[in-house]
């Protein structure tokens, strides 16, 4: 029996049980894939490492303008995956390494409800029932797909794909100019990539203030970046 059950091993999660350490309790918590979650393994940290080598990309090619003298420069798409994949997967090991420390039992498997203070889990064909006191639900979220753009991870992708691209696209059309859209507007436009934003409302990042969204707009405009704003995307299946 445990003080507390944890079902998602996102911040959400991971943050809960280790809260619950704090007060001395005893904590599962139930992950189906690798600890950290979304903003972990396919959001922020991810994105952020990818806009950080497209940012220094940019500005070595700009470099002469300030007076430094470079070289030839390119973009190897390969090695700057392989610099995020090194990043997310240290920071996975660490935060595996402070559950440990602080004694949180981290379960493999798909999580479900099965009674009040009961938790199956699912892993390699077998079932573990764990019963706690409490538990709490941090299942997190997935990308949402759009009605008549089904992903195939090739043609179609959510940001979960794009992500993990092997190889830079010459071409990319965005649905979305919101925070994530204008994001990979952002560092594809940077690596040399044409990109079309295709956005419902009248501004990008909606909700922000419109002298920022123009802003911002305007900036990636210098790039290879185009924006069709008011406009609804349709799949061309020819």
């Amino acid at each position: 029996m445990y003080d507390v059950i944890v079902i998602g091993g996102g911040p959400g999660g991971y943050g809960a049980a280790l809260y619950a350490h704090n007060f001395g309790l005893s904590v599962a918590l139930v992950e189906k894939d690798e600890l950290g979650g979304t903003c972990l393994l396919r959001g922020c940290i991810p994105a952020k490492t990818w806009l950080q080598s497209a940012e220094v990309y940019s500005t070595v090619r700009s470099a002469g303008e300030f007076g430094v003298v470079t070289g030839e420069t390119s973009f190897d798409w390969p090695k700057a995956l392989a610099r995020k994949d090194r990043i997310v997967n240290g920071l996975v090991r660490g935060l595996s390494g402070l559950l440990r420390m602080r004694k949180v039992e981290v379960v493999k498997g798909m999580g479900r409800m099965a009674g009040p203070g009961r938790v199956e889990v699912d892993h390699d064909g077998a079932t573990r029932v764990l019963e706690g006191r409490a538990v709490i639900l941090a299942t997190g979220s997935v990308p949402i797909e759009l009605p008549g753009f089904p992903y195939d991870g090739v043609r179609i992708v959510s940001s979960d794909h794009a992500l993990d691209w092997t190889e830079r696209p010459d071409r990319v059309g965005i649905i979305g100019g919101g925070i994530v859209g204008c994001e990979f507007a952002s560092l594809l436009a940077d690596v040399g990539s044409d990109v079309v934003v295709f956005e419902m409302l009248d501004q990008i990042i909606p909700g922000f203030e419109p002298a920022a969204a123009r802003a911002l707009q305007k900036q990636l405009r210098r790039g290879r970046g185009r924006f069709f704003l008011d406009a609804a995307a349709t799949l061309d299946h020819s």
